[in-house]
């Protein structure tokens, strides 16, 4: 449609030229140039064969057309003749240069037919070598002597690249001055280009970022591209080699588009947020890697506008991701949407008229290299944006993971003292408690009273002892639970009378207050029964603790199917402030405590324990969400001893 679009707009101008087409050549020196846009007429040769008076016969005859403008026929194997008439009034200047730009077009022949009848002719191209052209320049430059009157000239053109001919009538005074200017602005341009790829190169040694390689490689492959176009490539580096010259233009065209593509990638960042840009990518570096070593084969003029439609195509395609990167508002991302915006348009001009889809003119291919400079110098300002943002963000990651290890070594130290108070609480507190329970033991001996008052009151001694002891225990022997990973010590598990014992363990007050509901028969467990009871007793404790005085705690241990498989089910309900969203998912961790307003004291480190114990057993514990202002601890242990070690994710009981 695009390619519809821009064939109609170039067929609109040539019908609004029409009226100049093919008009004489007026040389009457009152200017130093005179475009050779307007004055030409075409004949097209496609076997290439035509001889010099054959040609004189077809024009003749009336089968040469005018053209409008200059001339853009794209890739096309085809040989092309023109015919400029070229009228000298009386008094004007006989010697002129004739330059035919650009410098890649293969062959040229010129033949000069003026008024005696005396032919005089010329030959040029890239695949001669520098040395033989008679004038040392850069661009096809033939020196005419043009006697007064009418003369015709007749032009012959091959080429494998794009058939693009400018041609441009010169007194040599007018050309030398123009020359010097021009040589001036070519130095600053390459010169320029050569400062940006060495500070990128300086960039990427320091910063190791590979973005800097690839614009690198992008600018210096577009440099060597225009250096070739521009013809000072034949002219200073490869006089004597023609054909690698030529080669060179289409190769760094096919590698070019890689780097570009690639370092756009880069810079608009298209893998992460648009998935379907690496498709495009993939397939523009094939193109563009099938471009390059077509130039040094004969299918070159097949390959290169496939490559110059898919970059048409896809300067569309970026669209959406340069729209994207716009509405960033920052000045990097601003930069390299200016850039890349102003680029595509002059790329665009340029990629039309090599296509022939557009008129080329002197202007597009002058514009194509000043637009490649301000191009270049704005991404190159974003580009030290981009890596001040980075110096400044990498500044900022390393005071945060400076204060990140202080913080670190400080809580590690702080886990040590813990560990060392916790260890020499427990041993000096368990000497007094093995010796109250020893005085324990010898009075309920010694005591002649039986009644059942003192009894009682030795057997709620003991349970207060046996509970700390307990603690003591849990507390002791926390560092051996979480280092040893071996399988616990299993032994089948009389789940009711545990129940009972941990029950007891709380105390008088805990008696009253917890309930125990359980079938008549329950399935044995395969478990270590020391470290159960401590988990047991570590979440009937917690109920006890955080819910309200003398409020009813409901246990219910039942069997019950998870992911499949047969297991016991604790479900542990008591009254209570909920617990804070913001420890929900943390309650379990190492040091964790709930709420502070319930004024109890501890470590953290309970519920931590009790859900090593029963993953170490295969099973798992969880906090439960309930919507009557209730607080529910889930925990649920195996029974099918075959997959008892087994560790399980957290869930709901069936």
């Amino acid at each position: 449609m695009i390619l519809q679009v821009l064939a109609i707009l170039g067929l609109l101008a040539v019908l609004v030229d029409s009226a100049q087409a093919s008009s004489p050549v007026m040389l009457d020196g009152r200017a130093g140039d005179v475009d050779g846009r307007g004055h030409m007429a075409i004949f097209r040769d496609p076997e290439g064969t035509r001889t010099l008076d054959e040609i004189i016969g077809i024009d003749t005859a009336g089968r040469f057309k005018p053209i409008p403008g200059n001339v853009g026929l794209g890739y096309t194997p085809d040989t092309i003749w023109l015919r400029m008439d070229l009228v000298l009034p009386e008094g004007a200047p006989e010697r002129w240069l004739l330059e035919v730009m650009p410098s890649y077009l293969d062959h040229l022949d010129l033949y000069l037919l003026p008024p005696d009848g005396v032919r005089h002719g010329a030959t040029a191209g890239d695949r001669l070598p520098f040395s033989a052209r008679t004038e040392e320049y850069r661009n096809f430059l033939f020196p005419l002597h043009i006697p007064v009157g009418k003369s015709r000239l007749y032009l012959r053109v091959k080429s494998t690249s794009a058939m693009t001919v400018l041609p441009r009538f010169w007194q040599p005074s007018a050309f030398e001055h123009a020359v010097s200017g021009e040589s001036a602005l070519l130095g600053l341009y390459y010169g320029a280009l050569l400062t940006v790829t060495f500070l990128n190169l300086i960039g990427f040694a320091i910063n190791r970022q590979s973005i800097y390689l690839t614009y690198s490689g992008y600018v210096s492959l577009i440099g060597v591209h225009f250096f070739a176009i521009d013809g000072l490539l034949a002219q200073f580096a490869l006089p004597d080699h023609p054909l690698i010259a030529n080669q060179m233009l289409g190769a760094t065209m096919g590698l070019g588009a890689i780097f570009g593509f690639r370092f756009y990638a880069q810079v608009l960042r298209l893998p992460g947020r648009f998935p379907w840009s690496d498709r495009v990518i993939w397939g523009m570096a094939l193109l563009g890697g099938a471009t390059a070593i077509s130039a040094f084969t004969p299918y070159y003029s097949a390959f290169a506008p496939l490559l110059l439609l898919a970059m048409i195509a896809s300067l569309l395609v970026f669209l959406k991701p340069l729209t994207s990167l716009w509405r960033n508002r920052d000045a990097e991302s601003r930069l390299i949407a200016l850039a890349y915006t102003f680029y595509a348009g002059l790329l665009f001009t340029t990629l039309t008229a090599a296509l022939g889809l557009t008129e080329p003119t002197k202007l597009s291919l002058i514009s194509s290299l000043g637009g490649s400079v301000i191009h270049f110098a704005i991404l190159h300002s974003s580009l030290f944006l981009r890596a001040h943002r980075a110096q400044r963000d990498k500044l900022v990651a390393e005071a945060v993971a400076e204060r990140a290890l202080q913080e670190g070594s400080m809580e590690r130290e702080i886990r040590i003292e813990r560990e060392r108070l916790l260890d020499m609480i427990g041993h000096e507190i368990l000497t007094p408690v093995a010796v109250i329970d020893a005085a324990n033991q010898t009075l309920r001996v010694l005591d002649t009273d039986t009644s059942p008052d003192r009894e009682k009151r030795y057997d709620r001694i003991g349970g207060a002892v046996e509970r700390l002891k307990a603690m003591l225990d849990l507390a002791t022997h926390r560092q051996n639970l979480e280092a040893d990973y071996s399988e616990p010590a299993r032994h089948p598990i009389n789940i009711k009378g545990l129940m009972q014992e941990s029950v007891e363990l709380l105390g008088p007050e805990g008696e009253k207050r917890v309930a125990v509901r359980s079938g008549t028969t329950l399935p044995s467990v395969q478990a270590d029964e020391r470290m159960l009871r401590f988990a047991l007793l570590n979440l009937l404790d917690n109920a006890v603790k955080y819910s309200p005085r003398n409020s009813p705690i409901e246990v219910d241990v039942s069997p019950r199917f998870h992911d499949g498989r047969s297991g016991l089910c604790w479900s542990i309900v008591n009254d209570g402030a909920a617990i804070p969203r913001d420890i929900e998912t943390t309650i379990f961790d190492k040091y964790v405590r709930g709420s502070e307003e319930a004024g109890q004291a501890g470590m953290g480190l309970g519920l931590y324990l009790t859900r090593y114990i029963f993953e170490r057993h295969g099973g798992w514990v969880q906090l439960e969400e309930n919507t009557k202002g209730r607080i529910c601890f889930l925990a649920w242990l195996p029974t099918d001893t075959e997959q008892a070690g087994a560790k399980q994710e957290a869930g709901q009981c069936e």
